[in-house]
């Protein structure tokens, strides 16, 4: 699917996650949403067709996508961590909800730590 090799099943379980870091400030920010439609879009997938993605990946249960997301690569686990990081300064409000769900996320899966701007770098990369 990329070059980071994810398989249907790593996109939905990224999805999920995504989808609930934009969810997690209790209101769906354009920007925010902006960032998961371009993670999507970077691996060819329709601008137009991003809805019915969010949408099954928001039907994964939680553990089972957290489940798939610890089990990823390095480098994968690398791209989820700084996606979820990008998602949370893409309004200009580091909220302390979104902050607390990237580091148990990260704690959980066991990404790798970064600060808000490493992860904003890794993506722009």
């Amino acid at each position: 699917m990329s070059s980071l090799g994810f398989s249907g099943e790593q996109m939905m379980a990224v999805l999920s996650v995504s989808h609930a870091m934009v969810l997690m400030d209790g209101k769906i920010d354009d920007k925010e949403l902006d960032v998961v439609i371009n993670h999507l879009a970077s691996f060819g997938v329709p601008v137009d067709d991003w809805k019915p993605l969010i949408a099954a990946g928001d039907n994964m249960e939680p553990a089972y996508a957290m489940g798939i997301i610890a089990s990823m690569n390095y480098e994968q686990k690398k791209y989820v961590a700084s996606l979820l990081g990008a998602i949370i300064i893409a309004d200009n409000d580091i909220n302390d909800k979104e902050v607390s769900f990237w580091r148990w996320i990260t704690k959980i899966c066991k990404l790798p730590t970064m600060s808000i701007k490493e992860a904003v770098e890794n993506l722009n990369k």
